[in-house]
C-alpha cells in the first residue's frame, strides 16, 4: 500500500544511523503480511543513536509490537466507536464539519491542547480540545513500515486524524494560532515557523484533504462533537457513565447542578405558599368582613398555582421539543453529506 505521501513531502525526518540498518516492511499479500527489506539507500550512515519512533525516543522502531500498541493508544478511538450508532444524534454526519482555528476563535472557543486522542474535535461550552500531530505521523518511512493495511483500524485512524488537520489549518492565520497554542511542536526541517513552514505544511496536508469518508475510521466520519451530548447518550445507551468526565471535584460538580435545583426548589416554593393562601382564605371566608378578602385570596392563590404549573409545563415541553428537534434534523441531513462537504470546502 502506498503512503499518502512521499519521501520529498515528509515534515519529519528520521536521524540516519551510522550502522547499516534495514528494517522489514510489511505490505499486504492476499490476507497475510509478508516482510521485505527496505531499499538500503533510505537510511544511510549517520548517527550512533539506536533509530527510535518519532516523537517517542523510549520506543525502538523495530520494536513492531510497542509500536502497534503505541499507535491504537494514539489513534484509535474505541469509545466513539461504540457510540458510532448514535453519533448521528450528536453532530452531522460528515468528515468535514470541522472549522478552521480562527473560526474556533471568533466563536468564542479557547483552544485547549490535549494528548488525549479521545477527546479531539470535541467541544464545551467555550473549550476546544485539539490534539497536537504525532511526529509519527510526518514521516514517511513510518508509514511505509508500520501503516501498511488500509483496511487497519490503525491505518484509518490515521487517515482520519491528519484529514481532520487539512480542516484545522486553511489560512496562514489557522497556522499562526497553532504555533501559538503549541499544536505544531515540530520544525519543518529545522525551518522557523515562516511563509515556507506554512507552504509545506499545506502541500503535505493536501495529501489527506481530499479522502473519503468510507476509508477513514467510524469516528472520523463525523467533525466536530459536543461533550454535553456525548456525556448523555454514553448515559443513555449504557455504554460508560459518561464518555468524559470534566468536573473532578464534587464542588465544581454541585455548581454545574444548582440551578435546576434552584429553579425547582423556588417553584416548590410558590405552590406551598399558593397552598398556605388557600388554607387560609378558606378560613377567612367563614368570618362576614373578611369574605371579600378571602375571595381575592384563593384567586390569587390559583394564578401562582397555575404560574408554577405553566413554568414546569414548558421546561418540559422545551426539553422534549429540543430532543424530537434533534432527532428530525439528524435523520434529514443523513442522506446529505455529499452536499454537505461540497459546501463547506468551497
Amino acid at each position: 500500500m502506498e503512503t499518502p505521501f512521499s519521501p520529498s513531502e515528509e515534515l519529519y525526518s528520521l536521524p540516519k544511523p551510522k550502522h547499516h540498518f534495514t528494517p522489514p516492511q510489511r505490505s499486504i499479500s492476499g490476507d497475510t503480511l509478508t516482510d521485505r527489506n527496505l531499499h538500503q539507500d533510505e537510511i544511510l550512515s549517520g548517527s550512533d543513536e539506536p533509530l527510535s519512533v518519532p516523537g517517542y525516543p523510549l520506543i525502538s522502531f523495530e520494536d513492531d509490537s510497542k509500536v502497534d500498541r503505541l499507535i491504537k493508544k494514539s489513534l484509535c478511538t474505541k469509545k466513539l466507536n461504540r457510540l458510532y450508532p448514535f453519533l448521528s444524534l450528536v453532530s452531522t454526519k460528515t468528515g468535514c464539519q470541522i472549522f478552521p482555528l480562527h473560526v474556533q476563535k471568533v466563536r468564542g472557543h479557547d483552544i485547549i491542547i490535549t494528548e488525549d486522542h479521545q477527546l479531539h474535535l470535541v467541544w464545551h461550552y467555550d473549550r476546544y480540545f485539539v490534539k497536537p500531530i504525532p511526529e509519527f505521523l510526518l514521516n514517511h518511512l513510518f508509514w511505509s513500515h508500520h501503516l501498511t493495511n488500509p483496511h487497519s483500524e490503525e491505518y484509518r485512524s490515521a487517515l482520519g486524524f491528519v484529514r481532520s488537520w487539512s480542516y484545522l489549518i486553511k489560512t496562514q492565520s489557522d497556522f499562526d494560532i497553532a504555533i501559538e497554542k503549541k499544536l505544531l511542536r515540530w520544525n519543518i526541517h529545522n525551518a522557523p515557523p515562516t511563509y515556507e513552514s506554512f507552504r509545506k505544511l499545506m502541500k503535505f496536508l493536501s495529501k489527506f484533504h481530499h479522502i473519503h469518508d468510507k476509508q477513514v475510521s467510524r469516528r472520523y466520519r463525523y467533525g466536530e462533537l459536543c461533550l454535553s451530548r456525548l456525556n448523555f447518550w454514553s448515559r443513555a445507551t449504557f455504554t460508560s457513565r459518561s464518555y468524559h468526565r470534566i468536573y473532578g471535584q464534587y464542588g465544581a460538580l454541585l455548581s454545574y447542578i444548582i440551578t435546576p435545583l434552584l429553579f425547582a426548589f423556588a417553584v416548590l416554593s410558590v405552590v406551598l405558599a399558593a397552598l398556605q393562601v388557600e388554607l387560609a382564605a378558606e378560613q377567612a371566608g367563614t368570618v362576614p368582613m373578611w369574605v371579600s378578602f378571602g375571595v381575592s385570596s384563593r384567586w390569587f392563590s390559583f394564578t401562582a398555582l397555575g404560574i408554577a404549573g405553566m413554568s414546569l409545563l414548558v421546561v418540559a415541553a422545551s426539553a422534549a421539543f429540543l430532543a424530537v428537534d434533534e432527532i428530525v434534523w439528524a435523520v434529514r441531513h443523513r442522506g446529505r453529506n455529499k452536499l454537505y462537504r461540497e459546501e463547506v470546502e468551497v
